[in-house]
């Protein structure tokens, strides 16, 4: 996992964009999708 704030952008079937964020929380991975 990243160490943090490393942001990945995922193609959905319908072509819309997803902003994937992930970080590292007390050493337990966290995501939070924005639309």
């Amino acid at each position: 996992m990243p160490a943090g704030g490393e942001a990945f952008w995922l193609d959905a079937g319908d072509g819309a964009r997803l902003r994937y964020l992930t970080w590292k929380d007390d050493a337990a991975p966290r995501g939070t999708v924005f639309l």
